[in-house]
């Protein structure tokens, strides 16, 4: 069984269970789940344990962190160091992700598309993505509640009523100004 130590950032180890078993087991060690696939147990510690073991602590803020490598990310903070710079304008970065992304502005790299049909959206970053995709749920979910569509502009209402409400003259009048149909003395209702 391997155990956690200050220059190791498992929190999981394999243990054998029999001797000489030609197949270990993988056993979390804060739980003592046993996982068949070593990759399982990274997983299962990498989500179940989050948080739980944080052996590496910033001497300047005294804040932990999980693994070695977050902890020199953060300690960039308090050193100002950006070792990552843009390879086609001079910005520099903390984290070589950052100017990763910052690079697909200027190649205009999209890798995050929008998988519904109807929309070609495509983002830099996975949560402009996320973002993108929990508003065509809310458009959906505001789409249930209100049935009655205007078929001169696409409007959505609740009710029969606000549809009536909506189509009545006030709204032709906004209609035709929309459209510039009042400064040509034409309307179009």
């Amino acid at each position: 069984m391997s155990l956690v130590s200050p220059d190791n950032d498992r929190i999981c180890g394999t243990l054998q269970l029999k001797p000489n078993a030609s197949l270990p087991f993988h056993s979390s060690l804060l739980c003592f789940d046993i996982f068949m696939h070593k990759s399982a147990m990274q997983h299962h510690s990498r989500e179940a344990h989050r948080g739980d073991i944080k052996p590496y602590q910033c001497q300047q803020c005294l804040k932990s962190f999980s693994s070695n490598h977050q902890l020199l990310q953060h300690i960039r903070i308090h050193t100002g160091e950006k070792p990552y710079k843009c390879s086609y304008c001079d910005r520099r970065f903390k984290q070589l992700s950052h100017v990763q992304q910052h690079t697909r502005l200027h190649t205009g790299e999209r890798p995050y598309k929008c998988h519904l049909p109807e929309c070609n959206r495509a983002f830099i970053q996975l949560s402009n993505l996320q973002q993108h995709l929990r508003n065509h749920e809310s458009q959906v979910e505001r789409a249930k509640n209100r049935p009655y569509v205007c078929n001169t502009c696409g409007k959505c209402f609740a009710t029969d009523s606000s549809l009536r409400t909506h189509g009545s003259k006030g709204f032709r009048a906004m209609v035709n100004q929309y459209h510039g149909f009042d400064r040509i003395g034409v309307d179009v209702f």
